[in-house]
């Protein structure tokens, strides 16, 4: 038995739906690197903002991604339209 969780290879074939599930997963990622809580050196405590706004961008950017990707169709007219 599959579980639901694997996304079929249909919807993978999307490049889109890819590329966005790409960047959601990276982003996550890098946001779980740079708020892990361990003892750091010095040159991973300066790098730590810069992975959090990393992260953050690539966040902003998946979610753009996801909007834009997704399809709207104009509202259909009304039956008893009475314009000439």
């Amino acid at each position: 038995m599959r579980s639901r969780l694997i996304a079929s290879p249909r919807l993978i074939a999307s490049p889109r739906i890819a590329v966005a599930i790409a960047i959601v997963a990276t982003s996550l990622l890098t946001l779980r690197l740079s708020l892990e809580d361990s003892r750091m050196t010095a040159l991973v405590g300066l790098l730590r903002p810069i992975t959090l706004a990393i992260g953050l961008g690539l966040s902003v950017v998946a979610v753009v991604s996801s909007i834009a990707s997704f399809p709207i169709a104009p509202l259909p007219a009304t039956a008893d339209d009475d314009t000439p």
